[in-house]
């Protein structure tokens, strides 16, 4: 029973918490310092979660202000509605920002999730975008016909 309740307490002293609004899911660590400083959204690659962003990730961005991160549309603990297009999938993450009033906000953005930053940032200006590992230029398609 021991280490059960020290789990416990590691998850309330963490501060995060896990919820679902609209069909987005999302992972809120408050500031450490009760003060918002930064609104930081964190947008996971193609394969991944919110889960993609450990608890040092939140606990150092937590110094700085609010950590947010989604799971984007069709994702992690999101709705699985078939999405055909990324204005569908921006939809749902610009009404979240929205409705938040995020302030401040550093749009933090992996693989599928920097393309998706991008195309938020053209929107909602954010103070600072931060984008890894994103595609530049779409893939050409691999012609297997060999030159006669």
């Amino acid at each position: 029973k021991k280490p059960v309740l020290l789990f416990m307490a590691f998850l309330l002293n963490a501060g995060s918490i896990k919820a679902s609004e609209a069909g987005l899911a999302f992972r809120y660590t408050p500031a450490k310092n009760n003060e918002a400083g930064f609104n930081f959204l964190l947008l996971h690659g193609l394969t991944s979660s919110k889960e993609t962003w450990s608890d040092q990730v939140h606990k150092g961005l937590s110094e700085k202000g609010n950590v947010w991160a989604v799971d984007l549309p069709g994702f992690g603990d999101s709705l699985r509605e078939p999405h055909s297009s990324q204005d569908e999938i921006m939809k749902p993450l610009l009404s979240f920002i929205r409705k938040r009033k995020l302030n401040h906000l550093v749009l933090i953005g992996h693989s599928v999730g920097a393309k998706i930053a991008v195309i938020c940032a053209s929107v909602v200006t954010p103070e600072k975008l931060i984008i890894e590992d994103m595609e530049m230029h779409p893939r050409k398609k691999f012609n297997r016909k060999s030159p006669a």
